[in-house]
């Protein structure tokens, strides 16, 4: 229930934003965020992902939405919120893009927090980051997709050339309101999530 509530969260406020930006003049707008996605546009979104989905670049007052998503990989780079506008029939993305000489060491980095690192704290104590690899798949120079955790959001980083893209999708509202086998297929569809998010990352990357 707690899960669910947290996904109509994120459903509401973004879809919030997405109204009262078409209100806000241009000025404002560069303080609350809520813009137009600068890399994947509706009807990008749309030939891709079910329900209608709308998009939104997360920057300004906006970027606090960002905290509900899925920010383990590339935490800091430019992201936009993917939200559907037919009753939660589609998923929720974050979709984040960041052009980078070191690309490919940043690529290297997040595959090995990925598959999960133990830091050693001294005094023979050592703290071990739970792994959420999925695992390498075939995309771009080189891709891979990982595993959900909380939010149960999960998705793939691809990296082409010196841009980076990772895409992150959580499971439709609706299943996840419709609760036992549908809520449980929909938590544990990380191979279609994956599968997804790829797709969504190739356009992003062609932009």
């Amino acid at each position: 229930m707690l899960i669910a509530l947290a996904l109509l969260l994120v459903v509401g406020i973004g879809g919030c934003a997405v109204a009262g930006g078409a209100l806000l003049s241009s000025r404002a707008r560069d303080l609350t965020g809520g813009g137009a996605c600068p890399f994947l546009s509706p009807a990008e979104a749309s030939a891709l992902v079910p329900g209608r989905p709308t998009t939104m670049e997360l920057s300004g007052v906006t970027s606090l939405v960002g905290l509900a998503l899925d920010q383990r990989v590339l935490a800091r780079a430019p992201s936009c919120l993917v939200t559907p506008s037919d009753g939660g029939a589609g998923p929720i993305a974050r979709v984040a893009r960041v052009a980078a000489s070191d690309a490919r060491r940043r690529f290297a980095d997040e595959l090995t927090v990925a598959r999960g690192v133990t830091e050693d704290r001294g005094n023979g104590l050592s703290v071990e980051s739970e792994p959420y690899l999925l695992r390498t798949i075939e995309a771009g120079d080189e891709a891979f997709c990982t595993t959900a955790g909380l939010p149960p959001a999960s998705g793939a980083l691809v990296r082409r050339g010196d841009v980076l893209v990772y895409v992150s999708l959580s499971p439709p509202a609706r299943d996840v309101e419709a609760g036992g086998a549908a809520a449980a297929e929909a938590f544990a569809d990380d191979e279609g999530r994956c599968a997804l998010a790829r797709r969504i990352a190739e356009v992003v990357l062609a932009r």
